[in-house]
């Protein structure tokens, strides 16, 4: 697609309501197992967090054509920017996301918000990777024990996707904090018996649990 035609349609897709559906239904989220839970990919089936970054986990179906090669391009990158595959939220609005080929043919495109977390929600992880859902009571270890945890992006009560660089303390230090290798999924593992205050800041947003570790 020539650079004229291109900015003619990047500006006629803003006016457009916005959702998270895909105008030309060629592009379609992928199944839940393909989602990297507490990762990165995500199949955007919510707004993007401001400062969070997402890999884009949809499915290309051209009727009649193997799945091709894309890329994405922002409407406004201003709201989003598109960064390495990833697509980051710069500031609070909405912005049509380009599902193109490498020859720049746009084969379909989606609408994304952008919204600021003003909350933090931990999830427990369970053995095989599933998401428990947000904690909602006090942890109790005995020493030895650990706990895998995932912190996810809030807006209110509307859960929202990216991920960025969190920050954990635990204090007094009765456990550790161990990085499991993807940007927010940690291992709580409990050290000494006592009482301490488990403080998780990710995306400007803060939260706190109730940890007891047990003789």
């Amino acid at each position: 697609m020539q650079a004229p035609l291109k900015q003619a349609l990047l500006h006629a897709l803003l006016p457009l309501a916005a959702g998270c559906g895909s105008a030309f239904a060629q592009v379609e989220p992928a199944a839940n197992a393909a989602v990297d839970k507490g990762g990165l990919a995500s199949s955007l089936d919510a707004p993007l967090a401001v400062g969070g970054e997402v890999r884009p986990s949809l499915r290309v179906a051209l009727r009649g054509s193997a799945a091709p090669s894309t890329h994405f391009l922002s409407a406004r990158p201003d709201v989003i920017e598109v960064r390495g595959g990833l697509l980051v939220g710069r500031s609070p609005g909405m912005s049509a996301v380009l599902v193109t080929m490498d020859d720049d043919t746009v084969v379909d495109f989606i609408h994304l918000w952008v919204k600021p977390a003003n909350r933090v929600e931990v999830h427990g992880i369970d053995a095989a990777g599933g998401d428990l859902g947000p904690l909602s009571e006090a942890i109790e270890l005995v020493p030895g024990d650990t706990l895998r945890l995932v912190p996810h992006p809030y807006d209110g009560t509307e859960r929202l996707v990216g991920v960025g660089t969190s920050t954990w303390v635990v204090d007094p230090p009765i456990a550790l904090v161990l990085r499991e290798g993807l940007p927010n999924r940690v291992r709580l593992v409990a050290r000494t018996p006592g009482d301490a205050d488990v403080k998780v800041t990710m995306l400007g947003a803060t939260s706190h649990l109730k940890l007891k570790v047990v003789p």
